[in-house]
């Protein structure tokens, strides 16, 4: 069976012949251009020149000076946070207290962190609907800690307060906002 081929259908095909063409060449280019820039990427890094390559060192005259370091010594951050200075009455006007207790004089000791403030936290979930308070940095004897914890909470509410202690992460966990009456508790006993 002999089919013919119209000379509209003729053209159509070498038209889509050359776009094929024309295609590959193109496919062919990229992976040239692809393979190229990563040999100028990977000569670059490793500050090596191949024939075909010339990297030219364009780049201003810096000038070296030690003289304004002391400048830029003043902006970078301290390496340590230094111990507060000594203030003639406490509270400071800023409401800090230095702590007086040692951990001889309890059977715990409440940590501060490293910028000298009380380890308390509070936790918000379930949409703001649920508060708690994390003490962290509990060191002794934690279960010590949370029975004068949750007597002194149930004087001063009245009310009977719900805590989670956590041995091994050394927290200590109360339902309830009651921020402010932990960090009292925490001033009086001298943490």
């Amino acid at each position: 069976m002999v089919t013919s081929i119209s000379e509209s259908s003729m053209e159509s095909l070498s038209t889509f012949c050359r776009s094929r063409r024309l295609l590959s060449a193109a496919r062919n280019a990229f992976r040239t251009y692809s393979m190229t820039r990563v040999a100028v990427t990977h000569a670059n890094f490793h500050n090596e020149t191949s024939n075909d390559l010339k990297i030219t060192d364009d780049h201003p005259e810096v000038e070296v000076s030690h003289k304004e370091f002391k400048y830029v010594e003043k902006l970078l951050p301290k390496l340590t946070v230094p111990d507060p200075p000594q203030h003639g009455s406490y509270p400071t006007p800023s409401g800090w207290v230095a702590p007086t207790a040692s951990s001889t004089t309890h059977p715990y000791f409440i940590k501060r962190t490293k910028n000298h403030m009380f380890p308390v936290y509070l936790e918000t979930s379930h949409a703001g609907t649920r508060q708690l308070v994390k003490i962290k940095q509990v060191e002794g004897d934690i279960w010590a800690f949370e029975a004068d914890l949750r007597s002194h909470l149930e004087q001063v509410t009245g009310k009977s307060v719900f805590t989670r202690v956590h041995e091994v992460s050394r927290y200590v966990q109360v339902k309830g906002l009651h921020l402010e009456e932990v960090s009292k508790l925490l001033l009086q006993k001298g943490f």
